[in-house]
């Protein structure tokens, strides 16, 4: 087995720590701005940056053919899993959203073993399980806590989205990571914003 790495080690290392800081985010955002607009400023600005990154770099975007996919990819991973995201979180613990996230890999597994996609692999059941488990037994308190129904909802259909938009991804034709992120956060903030509208949030910035 050939060893990762330094970049590639140093890439683990950052996804693993702004994954675990991100749902923590979520509630402190949560306490200065309504939920569905904080998700879509948030991904509006982080999808303008990586636009003007791919811009500068000479990227090429999924556009013409390629962009329904794309951007249902967006509407799915960055827009109705970070709706539901944040509006459960304004009632759940992160801790709650860490645990289904943790999921995301199982549902990911299943589904795209169901499509044929991937090959049945007992290594890769067993990793998923101990993964929960790993993440179960960190939060093993907070988790204890007393949680409306409908927000326990919400965090386990975010994890089904984000595990369906991954599969999605999967099946879509080879793109440049950072063009696809771009679009698809633009096209996901857009989402999110028209849900801001429709639910009547009241457009603030944080202080």
């Amino acid at each position: 087995m050939r060893r990762p790495s330094g970049v590639v080690l140093t890439a683990f290392v950052a996804v693993v720590l702004i994954g675990g800081t991100n749902f923590v985010a979520v509630r402190f955002s949560n306490r200065e701005l309504p939920p569905f607009w904080g998700a879509g400023l948030r991904f509006a600005i982080a999808g303008a940056l990586l636009l003007a990154f791919a811009g500068w770099r000479r990227i090429p975007l999924p556009l013409g053919s390629r962009f329904p996919g794309v951007a249902l990819f967006g509407f799915l991973n960055f827009g109705i899993a970070y709706a539901l995201a944040y509006w459960g979180l304004l009632q759940a613990p992160s801790a709650m959203a860490a645990t289904f996230v943790a999921l995301v890999p199982l549902m990911t597994f299943f589904m795209a073993t169901g499509l044929r996609m991937e090959r049945f692999r007992w290594s890769g059941v067993v990793g998923g399980i101990i993964a929960v488990a790993g993440v179960a037994l960190v939060f093993v308190d907070q988790l204890r806590a007393t949680v409306p129904p409908a927000a326990l909802a919400a965090l386990f259909l975010q994890a089904v989205a984000v595990a369906v938009s991954t599969v999605l991804l999967k099946g879509l034709p080879h793109a440049d990571p950072i063009g696809t992120n771009a679009v698809a956060m633009l096209c996901g903030a857009a989402l999110l914003l028209v849900l801001a509208l429709v639910a009547r949030e009241t457009p603030v910035l944080p202080s």
